[in-house]
């Protein structure tokens, strides 16, 4: 028996609202959690700065999601892509 759960890592876009939902009410519960963790935010960076986001999130083995975390893709003409 394993005393950690097994756990699945997805990237999903933050413009999936079925996904956006589940991620969104996942971050509100947690009590660590913060407004940048919420598809709301990674959307308007999207649209403000023209560059791509993404969330992983970490699912348990019934599909409940375990953890978010948001990145941005970041294209600079000084550090690239």
């Amino acid at each position: 028996m394993s005393l950690h759960p097994i756990l699945a890592i997805r990237a999903v876009s933050p413009r999936d609202q079925d996904e956006a939902g589940r991620i969104d009410a996942f971050v509100r519960a947690h009590p660590d959690a913060t407004p940048f963790h919420l598809s709301g935010w990674s959307r308007a960076i999207e649209r403000a700065c023209g560059q791509k986001a993404v969330t992983l999130i970490a699912e348990d083995g019934d599909g409940r999601i375990a953890g978010v975390l948001p990145m941005t893709e970041v294209r600079s003409a000084l550090f690239g892509k």
